[in-house]
């Protein structure tokens, strides 16, 4: 092995560690010990335009709390060209959730002002994401927008073989999906 490739290794190392530990903060305590990774998949019977899944949705709080505010269900659409998570008025107001702030988001729509609330989200895979910043804004055709503040956590792959999609989703990133790899070794 030639220096130049060791020292990458060694570096790769200290990131990963760093990753772990940020994935830590977020993960309930009783599943930091081992990470266990959780998934979860969506197929659908046709192509769909639209990758929805259920999420729960409560105003942030420690999983060491003795009281927890109950999770609410909530519809969500993920979308890779969101920075962030957004939620609709109708999660506000039905976890009475409180903002910490305003800020200005890039919309479709143009910039506009919006609120920022901390939440926790509960994914399909019973991994809680700790301490969501979420802006409120519209979401059309579900209540919360997940963004690569929450995709960006784990491992993301959509499929569309034989004419049906497929989602799949795990955490923490556990290896690197290279659809440019596996194409050319079967091209061979």
């Amino acid at each position: 092995m030639s220096k130049s490739k060791k020292p990458r290794k060694r570096s790769k190392q200290p990131k990963r560690k760093k990753h772990i530990r940020e994935l830590q903060k977020r993960v309930p305590k009783e599943q930091t010990s081992t990470l266990e990774v959780r998934s979860f998949t969506v197929n659908s019977d046709g192509i769909m335009n639209v990758l929805p899944t259920p999420v729960g949705i409560a105003p942030m709080f420690s999983p060491d709390a003795s009281k927890k505010p109950e999770v609410k269900q909530f519809n969500a659409i993920w979308d890779t060209g969101a920075t962030g998570t957004a939620i609709t008025e109708d999660v506000v107001i039905k976890c009475k959730l409180k903002p910490i702030g305003k800020v200005q988001v890039n919309t479709a729509n143009g910039v506009r002002e919006s609120n920022v609330y901390k939440i926790n989200v509960a994914l399909p895979n019973r991994v809680m994401i700790l301490g969501v910043r979420a802006t409120d804004t519209s979401v059309h055709g579900a209540d919360v927008l997940i963004g690569m503040d929450i995709i960006g956590t784990g491992d993301f792959a959509v499929t569309n073989f034989k004419g049906k999609t497929t989602m799949s989703f795990r955490i923490p990133s556990v290896g690197k999906i290279d659809f440019g790899k596996d194409s050319a070794s079967k091209s061979r």
